[in-house]
């Protein structure tokens, strides 16, 4: 607190939303409500965004429900890419958490995270979670999208099915 009351003296302008940034990253590791508060101070554009997304990454890492429920409260002012950050943290730490947040997101982003979710599942466990977690889409325009996420990363551990599993795609700008 002590810091970002001196940061407070400085007149307001890109250094002193920089300084802010950089001391709501490092509050963000003890307490996110404090960062929270700080990241207020900041005015706007990509300050703020780098700034939020630091924020966000750390607080998914602790509380991944309070950080995505701030995160799509404060998506329209923030922009898509914080939704991505906090989506790109669960995914690499536990798909499964990311997978129930789900559906709480706006469509696209929804697509954008499932590519990612179903691609991790394929690297990381197996490919035959890959493709039940694919089978909520099935007969929907997004199936043929995570088809083609998937399709590479099958062709690294099982080169035959990845054939067999593009020779099913419906010709379109996926395939």
């Amino acid at each position: 607190e002590m810091a970002l009351a001196e940061i407070n003296r400085i007149p307001l302008g890109p250094q002193r939303d920089s300084l802010t940034a950089a001391a709501v990253a490092a509050i963000a590791q003890s307490d996110p409500a404090l960062a929270l508060s700080a990241l207020e101070q900041i005015g706007s554009g990509q300050a703020k965004q780098r700034a939020a997304q630091r924020l966000l990454m750390t607080w998914a890492d602790r509380d991944p429900g309070a950080a995505l429920a701030w995160g799509i409260e404060n998506a329209g002012q923030l922009g898509r890419n914080t939704l991505m950050t906090i989506g790109a943290s669960l995914i690499r730490d536990d798909p499964d958490i990311a997978i129930q947040y789900l559906s709480q997101l706006d469509p696209q982003t929804a697509l954008q995270w499932s590519t990612q979710i179903v691609s991790a599942l394929a690297e990381n466990r197996s490919v035959a979670e890959a493709l039940t977690f694919m089978e909520r889409y099935r007969n929907t325009p997004d199936y043929a999208t995570l088809q083609a996420a998937l399709i590479p990363r099958v062709a690294q551990r099982d080169p035959a099915t990845a054939r067999q599993m593009a020779g099913g795609m419906a010709a379109g700008p996926e395939r």
